[in-house]
């Protein structure tokens, strides 16, 4: 018997999941569904080894080099093997230059931008939010580090990366409904389906007035992304905060981003204050059998929604938040969203109509992503790490803004300190004014660490 050199032969063409039509049918000219991760060096990037690991991180996600094909009523995932993903590696100036939205027919679901100075290298990815969640992004750009790392380093490419199973692919939007963990809280769904009414009925207030004419994505200024730094002497203090309180790490922080948002909204917006704020949260529903998965889309969406009345008592604010969460992870509450995803595909038409509803979804998007590369085994220097013969200065992982909702915030840890990344809509929202309000938030944290719990 002859066996396939490449591991993912035999599997493609692949049809779509409905998660994956939803994500491409969530696609506006003037918003792009994307997902970035934007990294900073100190030194200069060695093309010829970035060009290399980019071709083996994407040999190892295939749906990152694949084109959607319709047949009849479906979608499919085209892998093209001898494609590549190419970019400027040479190119002049710390920006990423003309960015660009996607043609998925004729294209993969990735782009790579690069500039580089004579100290310092920017790389952004920018991929679609069909081919992947954020933590496939992140599985495939952390990938591209540490191959880079290996080549340089004169190692084996794919030396430390784990080894990946191309048959869990077909396995991706399995939600494991008949698990014993997810029947044994299955009376409790209905709670879902009460926060799902809310999110479609409840009248959200959105935090800076939505235009009426619609300007297009600008490929001059967009993405737009920006993050600062949390040193790790604040983020000790803030741990042990949440431990005394018996609290999540998690909850706290987006406790005083909910705080945040609703001093910005009073004191900067004028607003009054005693309408609903949300904040979508997206969750990654992998568990330990994911463990050999590829970067897919594997992840859900919930709402945390809040009023005036909520922030008079900040303690109450965040027991209460601390455990709504709780609830919503122990209980696989965020299936819901997938389910409902599922739903609407069988229906002809209903699945572009939800995705293309114009409405304000949220006030602001908040995600923890943990620690996306902290753990890769690259060489530590001084608070942060090695990629080659270049430093981390920074990197910002974040995903996709919308209509009415112009403000995308992710948490990251890294070694000990942590990252708050920024995408924000230039359009609505200036870069003095993001600046000031990521300042704020990260005033905050910092204020909260120096009192007592």
């Amino acid at each position: 018997m002859k066996h396939s050199r490449n591991p993912w032969e035999g599997i493609f063409p692949l049809p779509l999941t409905s998660m994956e039509q939803f994500h491409l049918l969530d696609e506006h000219p003037e918003y792009s569904n994307s997902t970035f991760a934007k990294f900073e060096l100190e030194g200069m990037i060695d093309p010829i080894f970035a060009q290399k690991a980019l071709d083996l991180a994407v040999q190892r996600h295939p749906i990152l080099n694949a084109r959607i094909q319709c047949k009849g009523r479906k979608r499919w995932w085209v892998w093209v093997p001898d494609s590549r993903l190419t970019t400027d590696w040479s190119r002049q100036g710390l920006d990423h230059g003309p960015s660009r939205t996607f043609d998925m027919a004729q294209e993969p679901g990735v782009h790579v931008y690069a500039g580089i100075s004579p100290t310092s290298t920017l790389v952004l990815f920018h991929g679609h939010h069909s081919t992947c969640d954020g933590l496939g992004g992140i599985q495939f750009t952390t990938d591209w580090l540490r191959i880079y790392d290996n080549l340089v380093r004169h190692r084996e490419p794919l030396e430390g990366l784990p080894v990946l199973a191309p048959k869990m692919l077909l396995r991706r939007n399995h939600l494991r409904l008949f698990s014993k963990r997810y029947l044994q809280h299955l009376w409790k769904q209905p709670i879902g389906l009460f926060g799902a009414a809310k999110f479609i009925f409840r009248k959200i207030r959105p935090l800076y007035p939505v235009p009426q004419e619609r300007e297009g994505w600008n490929g001059v200024t967009q993405p737009a992304i920006i993050g600062q730094w949390v040193e790790s002497t604040v983020t000790a203090r803030l741990r042990q905060q949440a431990l005394e309180q018996n609290v999540t790490f998690n909850s706290l922080v987006m406790t005083e981003f909910f705080l945040c948002l609703q001093d910005w909204r009073k004191v900067e917006m004028g607003q009054d204050g005693r309408d609903w704020i949300r904040l979508i949260v997206p969750m990654s529903i992998r568990d330990i059998s994911d463990r050999r998965q590829t970067a897919i889309n594997r992840a859900t969406v919930v709402q945390v929604d809040r009023c005036g009345r909520d922030f008079e008592e900040p303690v109450r604010l965040l027991a209460r938040l601390d455990r709504e969460m709780e609830i919503i992870r122990h209980w696989q509450l965020g299936k819901i969203f997938n389910l409902a995803i599922r739903a609407m595909a069988v229906i002809p038409g209903m699945l572009a109509r939800s995705a293309r509803n114009q409405k304000c979804r949220g006030t602001a998007v908040y995600t923890n992503l943990s620690e996306p590369v902290g753990r890769l085994g690259l060489t530590p220097n001084g608070d942060s790490v090695e990629v080659g013969h270049m430093r981390l200065k920074s990197f910002d992982y974040v995903g996709p803004i919308r209509r009415g909702t112009p403000i995308y915030v992710s948490i990251q840890k890294h070694l000990e300190r942590i990252r708050i990344s920024m995408h924000y809509d230039p359009r609505i929202i200036d870069a003095e004014q993001a600046r000031e309000l990521l300042s704020r938030f990260r005033n905050r944290l910092e204020r909260l660490s120096e009192s007592p719990p």
